[in-house]
Order: C-alpha cells, then sequence, then structure tokens
C-alpha cells in the first residue's frame, strides 16, 4: 500500500517524522517504480500524459460518465459504450534489456511501446509496462524488440488505484 501526501515545505519535516514515529517503512525511487511497475500503477510522464485516456491506463473507476461535461468526456464514453479501445497498458516481461520507448512489434507491424521498466530486476526477467494495441495485449502474446523479445503480462481488470 502506498499513499502520497502534499504538505507545504514549512511542515514536510514534520509530517515525514510522525509518520516514522507511527511505523511507515521510507521508501526511495528505485523501491516505488519497482512496486508501481509491479502492480500495474501509471506514472505521470512515462503512462499518464496527453496521448493517454484514462481507459487506456485502466482508470475506468476514476471516471464519471455521470457528471456534467468535461474535456474528453464524448471521446471517453464513445470508447466505453463501444468496446473501441484500440491500445491497453499491459505488463511486459523481458531476458533482454529493455528501455521507455522502445518499439514493441509483431510481424513487422507496430504492436505498442515500453513506457517504464522496473529499475530493480526479478531473477533474469525485465519487468516493464507498456502499452499494446488491441491485437497484441492478450496474456503470454510474445512481441519482438530490437535484440530480443518480450512477454505481454495481463495487469488485474481492476483499477490499479483501487
Amino acid at each position: 500500500d502506498r499513499i502520497d501526501l502534499v504538505t507545504p515545505d514549512k511542515s514536510t519535516g514534520k509530517t515525514w517524522n510522525a509518520l516514522i514515529d507511527a511505523g511507515a517503512i521510507p521508501a526511495g525511487d528505485i523501491s516505488f517504480h519497482t512496486e508501481r511497475i509491479s502492480n500495474g500503477v501509471p506514472f505521470a510522464g512515462a503512462e499518464l500524459n496527453e496521448r493517454a485516456n484514462p481507459l487506456e491506463v485502466r482508470l475506468k473507476d476514476l471516471v464519471s460518465f455521470t457528471k456534467g461535461c468535461y474535456v474528453g468526456q464524448e471521446v471517453v464514453a464513445r470508447l466505453d459504450t463501444y468496446e473501441k479501445l484500440q491500445r491497453r497498458l499491459v505488463a511486459l516481461e523481458s531476458e533482454s534489456a529493455l528501455e521507455p520507448g522502445t518499439r514493441l512489434s509483431s510481424d513487422g507491424k507496430r504492436a505498442g511501446e515500453v513506457t517504464s521498466v522496473s529499475p530493480a530486476a526479478s531473477g533474469s526477467k525485465v519487468k516493464a509496462l507498456g502499452f499494446a494495441r488491441r491485437d497484441f495485449w492478450a496474456e503470454g502474446t510474445v512481441l519482438e524488440i530490437a535484440g530480443g523479445a518480450v512477454t505481454v503480462r495481463e495487469l488485474d481488470s481492476s483499477s490499479p488505484l483501487s
């Protein structure tokens, strides 16, 4: 479990000490990104950006389909209603090195892209997150990268933030 807190600068030290005193375990960026990638949690700038919509990053539970107008509402509602999602966030595993931005392909067809790579290896496997196109997002699909391959691992269908 994780919680993000935003505090005024003058309160940060006091808040930090109170959390430690209450039993919180500090974790740095390596631990944070390893855990978020393992749990399929999208991150601002990587999976959460102007090119992604909430359905693609599995945040449907955080979208209101009954609230008044908001930017992108029609597109998101149409994608949901007609099940027209063309790409989706997936977990990826590889024995080869991966970098964000690595292109995923299958028989020369563009299949997706790596967006985040875990800084801590799990055995001999490199774990990552990325977007896979509809025809390639099924569990166990093997996709090509320059100099190797990745296997798609399905993420839990529920919101990673629930």
